[in-house]
């Protein structure tokens, strides 16, 4: 399973006819528990954010979605929003579940992976799209991918990772985050060259990084604020080492920085740090080279949003850092440069960053706060 919900930023493409934007309402505080909870039958497992809208899985292997739905991201056959979680059509055996820009994918138990939502730049994989105006209401499979044991979405790409270690990647690649160059689009996996056997996959919002069994770290694609962690902030059309860091195991991205535990249990980051998103503390702009990070040990899962931070800690704690102007950490709207706990939050077992929002699951059930623009927070948006 992917260790980050990856999404990028300035979702920009529409579709010939756009529902109009509702208002945006006020950010939702994180959900506050007496106590453990019992989790419910067939039970959320897994939750995924994206822009504007969100998915989670249940124990049994269907999906459900809520949010904006121009494109179908929701995955229903419609397309209009929903505050409350509706079906995805015909899934009931995903394994893995990621929301993207505007569209959504899963992966199945039988290593197959299906897409739903929008298809312009072709990031539904399935060989129809990258071209304005097309979209799928229901899931569509990727071509030619039966073996994903991994899979990550960007603002309009996708990545899967193989057994056997290799990656391919597909959808918009205008910044190099297909891993070539020559078309703006590909709308069918493009195999990535240049890096060893991979155990870890992160989709940023326009590049990507995976870790080697060797503990390298190679990224590609867009660059602009030093994501890549080349020591530059050039896009990059194939892949290159990060600087500083040769022991990494799990990784994450997010808009545009890019985080990696390493064998030790520290924490490094780099890329964008202007919201606080790396925890480096106030003050920090651009790193363009792998950095520790202070204060967070012990956590067992870390995802990145657009411009914030949270990770799971073993205790079910969250601490979350980065952006939070629209109380996707905490109802202060603070700033949080550093790793911050989350008040009010506990029995967590899974925890997903999106644009704006984040969500969790816990007790069996998901939780969202931040920005509720198009239903985004779905029915529980206080817990």
């Amino acid at each position: 399973m992917a260790l980050s919900l990856s999404l990028g930023c300035d979702w920009s493409s529409s579709p010939t006819q756009t529902p109009k934007t509702p208002a945006a309402t006020p950010a939702a505080q994180p959900p506050t528990q007496s106590g453990p909870t019992t989790p419910s039958v067939d039970a959320f497992v897994e939750v995924a954010a994206g822009n504007q809208h969100s998915c989670a899985r249940r124990q049994s292997g269907a999906v459900m979605c809520w949010g904006r739905n121009t494109y179908g991201q929701l995955g229903n056959g419609a397309r209009d929003d929903s505050k409350q979680m509706v079906a995805v059509t015909g899934l009931r055996d995903a394994v893995e579940v990621e929301a993207g820009g505007d569209f959504s994918c899963a992966r199945r138990k039988s290593g197959s992976v299906v897409c739903w939502g929008n298809n312009q730049d072709g990031q539904l994989g399935d060989g129809r799209g990258a071209k304005v105006g097309v979209w799928s209401t229901k899931p569509t499979g990727v071509t030619g991918l039966s073996d994903a044991i991994d899979v990550g979405v960007g603002e309009a790409f996708a990545c899967a990772l193989r057994r056997g270690g290799k990656v391919v990647c597909w959808g918009v690649g205008a910044n190099g985050q297909v891993g070539t160059g020559g078309e703006r689009a590909f709308p069918r996996p493009m195999p990535i060259t240049g890096i060893s056997t991979v155990t870890s996959l992160a989709v940023g919002g326009r590049h990507v990084c995976v870790a080697e069994t060797s503990g390298r770290v190679m990224c590609w694609g867009r660059n602009s604020e030093g994501q890549l962690g080349d020591g530059d902030i050039a896009s990059r059309f194939a892949a290159r080492p990060v600087l500083g860091l040769s022991d990494a195991e799990w990784l994450v991205a997010g808009g545009r920085h890019t985080c990696a535990r390493r064998r030790s249990g520290g924490l490094a980051c780099w890329g964008d740090g202007r919201e606080g998103q790396l925890g480096l503390g106030p003050g920090t702009e651009r790193v363009r080279t792998a950095k520790l990070v202070g204060g967070v040990s012990g956590w067992t899962k870390l995802v990145a949003g657009d411009q914030h931070t949270c990770a799971l800690f073993s205790d079910a704690d969250l601490r979350c850092w980065g952006d939070n102007s629209e109380g996707q950490i905490d109802a202060s709207r603070r700033p949080r440069p550093t790793p911050s706990k989350v008040a009010g939050v506990r029995g967590v077992v899974d925890v997903a960053a999106g644009t704006r929002h984040t969500c969790v699951v816990s007790g069996g059930k998901v939780y969202c706060w931040g920005l509720a623009d198009r239903q985004a927070l779905g029915p529980n948006p206080r817990g």
